[in-house]
């Protein structure tokens, strides 16, 4: 009986053990992911546009990955690095970029634009502003769709220019030949064309549609004509 007895106390502490081992494993585990700057490093990894610069601008990116060391609350390093992020993208767009870049950047937009509609939620990609919510961004569009960008983003960084050339009487008269298909195609809900707040559900698709037929020009001259001259009434750039 007695030997018995010794066993289960034995095994209860055996247990208990083990238990406290796991216990101090787990509190080590985020003793560490828990530290401010480590927790900094974990927000910034959750800007998939981040990778962009990894391989498409390596001097941003060696400063970027420093931006945890700053020590702030979450929501003003969100608001930092979003800041941050495009502040590096969107002056390059559209007078920066190669005919080539520019579109494949609006052919990324275009696909931003039909998760949008799909999910209901065109104006978190319309509307300007950097500061949006990312996870609500990331929720809308699909992965395809964030691969698309983040590759269209790597290209931008790889390939920008001082400035290119630009003839905007060309331009002009590319968008000329463009409204009158949009014209006959939406009539007066053309103007929609300028919803960047995206408040009517239709917006999306003439925007949408507008940018299917620039890309749809028969040269790479007069799309990236048309688009330099869209793109310089729109503000094309989501972070996520």
């Amino acid at each position: 009986m007695k030997f018995i007895t010794m066993t289960v106390i034995g095994f209860c502490l055996l247990f208990w053990g083990i238990n406290q081992y796991q216990a101090k494993q787990e509190q080590n585990k985020y003793q560490y992911s828990d530290s401010p700057i480590q927790h900094r490093q974990e927000i910034l990894q959750q800007f998939k546009i981040l990778r962009a610069f990894e391989t498409g601008d390596s001097v941003a990116y060696s400063e970027l990955i420093k931006l945890p060391n700053n020590s702030m609350d979450d929501q003003n390093f969100k608001s930092l690095v979003s800041s941050i992020l495009h502040h590096n993208i969107d002056p390059l767009i559209p007078f920066k970029l190669p005919d080539t870049v520019l579109v494949q950047w609006s052919e990324a937009y275009v696909q931003q634009l039909r998760d949008a509609r799909r999910n209901k939620a065109c104006a978190l990609i319309t509307s300007p502003g950097h500061n949006k919510d990312i996870a609500q961004v990331q929720n809308t569009l699909s992965e395809s769709t964030q691969q698309k960008t983040i590759l269209a983003i790597t290209a931008i960084l790889k390939h920008k220019q001082a400035s290119v050339p630009y003839d905007e009487n060309f331009a002009k008269s590319q968008w000329s030949e463009i409204s009158r298909d949009l014209r006959s195609e939406f009539g007066d809900d053309i103007w929609l064309l300028h919803d960047i707040a995206g408040e009517n559900p239709k917006s999306c698709d003439v925007i949408i549609r507008s940018l299917e037929v620039m890309l749809s020009r028969p040269t790479l001259q007069q799309q990236s004509a048309a688009l330099r001259l869209f793109f310089k009434q729109h503000d094309s750039l989501v972070i996520f």
